[in-house]
């Protein structure tokens, strides 16, 4: 049961990351255009 709870809360923290990291890109490309 714990263990997969820790497996959401990984998921969910991993896709946030990968969702910022795309959000920074973006920000990135914008200001330099």
């Amino acid at each position: 049961m714990f263990e997969n709870v820790d497996i959401q809360f990984t998921c969910s923290e991993y896709l946030f990351k990968i969702k910022w990291e795309d959000e920074k890109k973006y920000i990135i490309n914008k200001i330099n255009k």
